[in-house]
């Protein structure tokens, strides 16, 4: 069996424990193989001699359906090489050969599987529990949010007539339409109900969360606000700002210790000051120990009193002759402008908390009216929801949980019941699973959410009354699904408070915990009933604990142990030193509830596993190159004003560096000017042509050992990729680099997605100018610019004539009454052609479905193979196919129709749903390739870019005019109905800062994630404009303030970068000046238009032969036989991939026509290989099997 090191054969041997263990694995720890092993071990485990373990004897959860697969072949893998060593025996045990076989077969069926598909079956097998139809289906996430569109709008407009709902009156919602409503829609109304029900569904008990979101009134109101969950974590911001100075002044009183020591040489007066300095620094900080501990609510702190104690306190102003570094340091914790003003500047304006009954006044006066209504207006939404599904036998993913917690669950009047910890009562059903699971496992912990731990916890073996069977492995410092309701807070309270057993002996634990594992517990069904129902199932968690979590008795406080897997077995000692240097100082427990200290940090294991030498990666230091703008550079920081490599490459003249800068400078100014992304682009692009082109460059291969880079060891890792590939491909391809995008978005911007989309829609309603504009100038309209000019150009009746009028009136003008004109004819008879073959289609759409359509046009066209010989030709024709298959699902559902399938399209793009384009990365292809880090996760490449971290990030919804929190429930702005005005109440307020720190936490993840991919080489950059400047003011390490602020990722890097002590990060800073090979993207309907040039950069390669290029440039002839540029396409047989690159560049990305053929295409008029060569070839070029040859 393989070598594991100590911590992972600690892992290994935990089952034989009895309880609850939390695995924590840090990125490349080698999880899944330890997890695979423990299983293994397990079912080969005997008791008496006896085999007492089977593979259905556990419960698996993973995250993904691929996971679970996954996992499935490993241990199947596993058993069948024990096998296969079994026979290679001379005396095989037949006893383990039996066993082995039969666990072979059972692993096929067992429940290894995400937490979506273990409630399926608990509902299909209990569907009379819950009262449902057992033949439902799952329904289409994209059709639901449309289907919960049409019932938002049915509802509306009965609200709105008068007519009272069930839980909310026709006046009170009227009442809060006016507020907010758009003019012209009701698009804000609805988004805010989806917005709230997104959230509460996501919770145990919709109904029950949504009822208390809702504000009732206290007598003691201020008692009821302090109790408020968002009025603890604002205390606790509070706290974490104040802590903050506390420490700066710890460093101001240090300064000021270090003076008074050394007054030797001092005048009196100097001496009489450096005694000022320490009494002021000693009185700042009684001042700041009085605020913490006003803030501080389990030693008595309320809002009242860091209210009163923020409005009374000062500190004394910049004394004379006080050091620079004393009076600045003492600046920022002053209340105006540092770390305590902030609390002020981010929640309220004005400058001060507001009054104690005034903030009462506005939440039980005015927000609770509001919110309450709200409320009113979602239980009436979800009820009408849920009644549609029932009558469709449709359920969402989640309304599955739901109805499987349920049946796990004791209800009453379909409410779940609960003990005093707040935790669900498990059913007879829950009972009878908790006997058939020995053992339950959960993959990816860190990603759970409340009602999958509620569900965990009702099938848990218990033992007075904690879990003894649950194994749970994750890493919360990868938990980056915060938008799909994860709590890794739920992982963070256990980590916190479970005993560390990481470093203790398994015998010594195994004899503490009575020697009973897990898997014997319980001994029958009965034994497991009545020790369920005696403690109750989920943690022992106090009462406080379990409101502190949402009365769901979610409170890590329960006995359990964890143990660290820290060694990192993915990645070269370099990027995991880059990666320890940067988050020791990034990651707190203040915000993210963890800190990055030696417990959890990466360590080197790749050395000791052999997978690289133990001092591999020198000369590999991970880089962070920084773009900025050229103007005012310092000039002590202008050596870092280029790159390392521009130091050392040789220096053109003065003349022609001023060129360049001229012509950049030129670019910039015109009306093409570049943006960030472009420049970024071509310093990323320009530096994967260095590696690629650096022979010594090499990385691990698996099956070689090692070998040269290739492009696809390389990704480039981005926080979102939305507008800002096409710099990338743009920038990679201008270097001949192929580029391949996985992509979530883009579907609808593609230009195959448009022409088809446009088509269907001409066909559904011919009279929509732009969708035939579109239709008409492309390939299957046959049409070109100077075509559709001529179109316009011409005099017709009736000044605002539509252009189907137009163009009909062209056609029979000019196709049978003046025919005088050759080109408008020939434009006329294409114009027919169109009208004629839309009138085909339109025939058939009584009895073809609208994929058969679309399979049609495309047939009748050629349109897919025109698609598929442009750039990425693949991508484009798996978007059409992609097309065909939406089309196909959407008509096996409820609704049907092509006015119906293009309004699902409508409101998809309404609604931002984006199919993303079509995945054809697994080609096999030389390409880099460039995604998102949520993609990457669980991946690794040898090379990764981690590119765009100067973007700022997402913050759209600080304009929204509500705010909803699982936990912190709700908060709206300030209305007044009286004044007819509306603000930022102080209630959003502290709901937006609260996000905001979720988000901080969140980014934090994100960017480890984005690091910890990289194998071999890792280098980091972002543009950042006013870095020069920062340079000047000079960078403060990272503080409470620096890292709970949202901005990009470059405001956290560059302090630990500027400031740390450790040289394990290269900086380089380039400007826009330094930046060669830099071009503007040209786009059509959103995406790249390549000229020809291009597109024969894409069709030719030096590997492929000449039949091939024959086969691709016969195509191209048959769709474009009056393509004005064919001697530019047919001029060469083969060229060199150089002499392209080089024809870019010249070129300079001038647009050219595109297709303009003048017939459609007729696959009847086909002509074999051999006569397109007679047609069409050079007479002086003899063609062999070696390639073309010109004769002379």
């Amino acid at each position: 069996m393989a070598k594991w090191n100590d911590k992972q054969q600690k892992v290994i041997d935990s089952r034989k424990l009895s309880g609850q263990i939390l695995i924590s694995a840090a990125a490349g720890s080698g999880k899944t193989a330890v997890l695979v092993e423990r299983i293994l071990r397990s079912i080969l485990d005997k008791t008496d001699g006896e085999y007492v373990n089977n593979i259905d004897d556990f419960l698996v959860v993973t995250f993904t359906r691929a996971a679970a697969a996954q996992m499935k072949d490993k241990i199947s893998n596993k058993i069948t090489e024990l096998l296969n060593e079994e026979a290679g025996k001379e005396f095989p045990d037949k006893e383990l050969v039996d066993h082995l076989l039969k666990q072979q077969v059972s692993v096929g069926r067992a429940d290894i599987c995400t937490l979506d598909s273990f409630s399926a079956k608990v509902v299909r097998e209990n569907f009379n529990v819950i009262g449902i139809d057992p033949s439902f289906v799952t329904a289409d996430a994209n059709l639901m949010k449309l289907l919960k569109d049409d019932i938002l709008s049915e509802m509306f407009d009965e609200l709105f007539s008068g007519k009272d709902g069930r839980y909310v009156s026709s006046a009170d919602f009227c009442e809060l339409a006016s507020f907010f409503f758009r003019k012209t829609d009701d698009t804000d109304l609805k988004n805010a109900c989806l917005k709230i029900m997104r959230v509460a569904e996501t919770m145990p008990e919709p109904e029950k969360w949504l009822r208390e979101s809702k504000i009732n009134d206290s007598e003691d109101r201020e008692k009821a606000l302090n109790s408020l969950r968002w009025m603890d974590r604002l205390l606790e911001d509070i706290k974490g700002q104040i802590k903050s100075a506390i420490d700066i002044n710890d460093r101001v009183q240090e300064i000021a210790a270090e003076l008074a020591e050394n007054t030797e040489g001092m005048t009196d007066k100097e001496i009489a000051n450096v005694g000022k300095m320490v009494a002021k620094a000693e009185e700042d900080r009684e001042k700041l120990d009085i605020l913490y501990q006003a803030a501080d609510k389990e030693n008595g702190g309320s809002y009242r009193l860091i209210r009163e104690a923020l409005s009374g306190c000062s500190f004394a102003r910049k004394g004379t002759g006080e050091p620079e570094a004393y009076s600045n340091l003492r600046g920022k914790y002053s209340l105006k402008s540092g770390l305590i003003g902030s609390i002020p500047e981010n929640l309220v304006k004005g400058g001060k908390l507001p009054d104690t009954e005034e903030l009462i006044a506005e939440v039980y006066d005015n927000a609770a009216r509001w919110i309450n209504i709200f409320v009113d207006v979602c239980l009436e939404f979800s009820e009408r929801v849920m009644a549609e599904k029932n009558r469709r036998k449709q359920y969402e993913f989640s309304d599955i949980s739901h109805f499987a917690l349920k049946v796990l669950s004791e209800c009453e009047d379909g409410r779940i019941k609960r003990d005093e910890a707040g935790n669900a009562i498990p059913s007879r059903t829950a009972r009878a699973l908790s006997n058939k699971y020995k053992y339950i496992y959960v993959d990816e912990y860190q990603d759970s959410s409340y009602i999958q731990e509620d569900m965990i916890n009702t099938i848990a073996r218990i033992r007075n009354g904690v879990p003894v069977n649950i194994f749970m492995v994750g890493d919360v410092k990868q938990s980056i699904y915060r938008f799909r309701q994860a709590k890794p807070e739920l992982f963070v309270n256990k980590y916190n408070t479970f005993e560390n057993i990481t470093d203790a002996s398994i015998e010594e634990l195994e004899k503490r915990s009575g020697g009973a594992a897990a898997g014997a517990v319980v001994g029958s069904a009965e034994g497991a009933a009545g020790d369920v129902n005696g403690a109750a199932a989920g943690s022992a968690a106090s009462g406080d604990d379990a409101a502190a979590d949402g009365g769901s008795g979610r409170s890590g406080r329960s006995k359990g142990m964890v143990i660290d897997l820290s060694k990192n077995y993915r990645s070269r000692r370099p990027v995991l030193d880059a990666t320890n240097f940067i988050f020791s100082s990034l990651m707190r427990r203040d915000i993210g509830g963890l800190d990055y200290d030696d417990r959890v940090k990466l360590n080197f294991g790749a050395g000791e596993a052999g997978i690289y030498d133990e001092g591999s990666g020198e000369g590999r230091k991970t880089e962070l190159i920084i773009i900025t703008k050229p103007e005012e550079v310092p000039e002590e920081d202008a050596e870092d004003a280029v790159s390392a490599d521009a130091k050392t490459a040789d220096k053109p003249d003065a003349d022609s560096s001023t060129k360049k800068a001229a012509e950049n400078k030129a670019l910039a100014d015109d009306d093409s000017e570049f943006g960030n992304d472009e420049y970024e682009a071509a310093v990323v692009a320009d530096r994967i042509e260095e590696l690629l082109n650096d022979e010594s460059f090499t990385v691990n291969d698996e099956e070689k050992g090692t070998r040269r880079l290739r492009a696809s060891d390389i990704v480039i890792l981005m926080r979102s990729l939305k507008g800002r590939t096409d710099a990338y491909e743009d920038a990679l391809t201008r270097r001949g680099i192929g580029v391949k995008v996985d992509n979530e978005s883009g579907y609808f911007d593609a230009i195959e997605t448009v022409t088809m989309l446009s088509m269907l829609r001409v066909i559904d309603n011919i009279r929509q100018d732009i969708p035939l504009a579109a239709v008409l100038d492309s390939p299957i309209g046959g049409l070109d610019d100077s075509d559709m000019m001529l179109i316009a150009g011409e005099e017709y009746e009736g000044r605002k004539a539509s252009f189907y009028d137009k163009c009909t009136a062209f056609r029979d003008r000019y196709l049978t009454a003046d025919k005088s004109d050759e080109t408008k004819t020939a434009v006329a008879a294409r114009l027919d052609r169109f009208f004629k073959l839309r009138g085909e289609m339109v025939s058939r759409l009584g009895y073809i479905s609208i994929s058969m359509l679309i399979r049609e046009i495309l047939d009748k066209t050629g349109y897919d193979i025109y698609a598929s010989m442009l750039p990425m030709g693949e991508r484009r024709l798996a978007n059409l196919s992609m097309l065909m298959k939406k089309a196909e699902n959407f008509e096996a559902g409820s609704y049907s129709g092509l006015f119906n399938f293009l309004r699902y399209i409508d409101k998809c793009r309404i609604h931002d749903i984006d199919f993303g384009e079509a995945d054809v990365s697994s080609d096999g292809s030389d390409k880099v390739t460039i995604m998102t880090i949520h993609k990457s996760k669980g991946l690794e490449f040898p090379v990764v870019f981690l590119a765009g971290l100067g973007h700022q990030f997402n913050k759209m919804d600080e304009k929204d005019n509500i705010f909803v929190d699982g936990d912190d429930h709700l908060a709206v702005n300030y209305i007044d109905p009286k004044r007819r005005i509306k603000d930022k109440s102080f209630m959003s307020r502290v709901m937006l800062r609260l996000s905001t720190l979720g988000k901080a936490e969140e980014e934090q993840r994100l960017l480890y994630v984005g690091m910890t991919r990289a194998k071999e080489y890792l280098i980091m950059s972002g543009v950042d404009k006013g870095y020069f400047k920062k340079c000047e003011k000079g960078f403060d390490s990272l503080d409470y303030k620096i890292r709970s602020t949202l901005k990009d990722y470059l405001t956290w890097i560059e302090p630990v970068v500027m400031t740390g002590t450790k040289d394990v990060i290269t900086k380089k800073v380039m400007t826009f000046d330094d930046i060669d090979n830099i071009g503007k993207v040209r786009r059509l309907n959103g995406k790249m238009d390549y000229d020809s040039l291009t597109m024969k950069l894409e069709r030719l390669s030096a590997e492929e032969d000449v039949r091939k290029k024959a086969d691709e440039q016969y195509e191209i002839y048959e769709l474009s036989k009056h393509y004005k540029y064919k001697d530019d396409v047919t001029a060469f047989a083969k060229m060199s991939v150089s002499d392209i690159k080089k024809q870019l560049m010249e070129a300079q990305f001038e647009d050219t026509e595109r297709y303009a053929g003048k017939e459609l295409y007729d696959p009847a008029d086909k002509k074999g290989l051999y006569d397109f060569m007679l047609d069409c070839g050079d007479a002086d070029v003899e063609f062999s099997a070696a390639g073309a040859v010109r004769s002379d």
